[in-house]
């Protein structure tokens, strides 16, 4: 059940970027993302880090959390694409995990974020992307609260936008999304967790 979420979840990250979306949709996985431009001159490879648990409600683990990065290039094609799929995150106790992927001279726009699959609470916390430059050397881009230290009010977060950013922003009516005071760094993390009466 998880991997056929999160495999229809991958086709509908690259579906045409014309297709109509509602902003409202009982779907059941909820995902968050920032947009940057990248320096495709100056960069080859970048590398998404973040802290992650899921308590997830069923016990043969359909429940999990990921993070997510799409590259892409002027057109809207995708050039680079990974939704830890293949290695879903279940783990109760906070863990660092990594995204890292390849940029080309094409690329112009990376899209990054996290995402739940099923039910549970699922928490996000230190966020860090980071840039790969031509000489080997490492520099962090400045992430605007990658530490999900700001309030988050009305079930919207300040400098985070929902969903996946395919023709529109969606929410997954399913969802909560608020703060959380049990950080794996800092004061804060992001909680997004399943509503009861979905």
């Amino acid at each position: 059940m998880k991997r056929l979420l999160l495999a229809s979840l991958t086709i509908l990250l690259l579906l045409n970027q014309s297709m109509l979306a509602q902003e409202e949709v009982p779907y059941d996985w909820a995902a968050f993302y920032q947009l940057i431009s990248i320096e495709a001159e100056a960069y080859t490879s970048f590398k998404l880090t973040g802290a992650v648990k899921a308590n997830g409600d069923q016990p043969d683990a359909n429940d999990a959390a990921a993070l997510w990065a799409r590259v892409e290039k002027a057109d809207g094609t995708p050039a680079f694409f990974d939704n830890m799929a293949d290695r879903l995150i279940t783990a109760k106790e906070w863990n660092k995990y990594i995204i890292q992927g390849d940029i080309t001279s094409d690329d112009v726009n990376i899209y990054f974020g996290g995402l739940v699959v099923g039910s549970g609470s699922f928490f996000f916390d230190a966020l860090k992307l980071e840039f790969k430059k031509a000489d080997g050397t490492w520099t962090t881009f400045d992430l605007k609260d990658g530490g999900f230290e700001a309030e988050v009010e009305g079930n919207k977060m300040k400098y985070w936008l929902e969903g996946i950013h395919i023709s529109t922003d969606i929410r997954s009516v399913k969802y909560s999304i608020s703060a959380s005071m049990d950080a794996y760094e800092g004061k804060k993390s992001l909680l997004i967790k399943r509503r009861k009466n979905f």
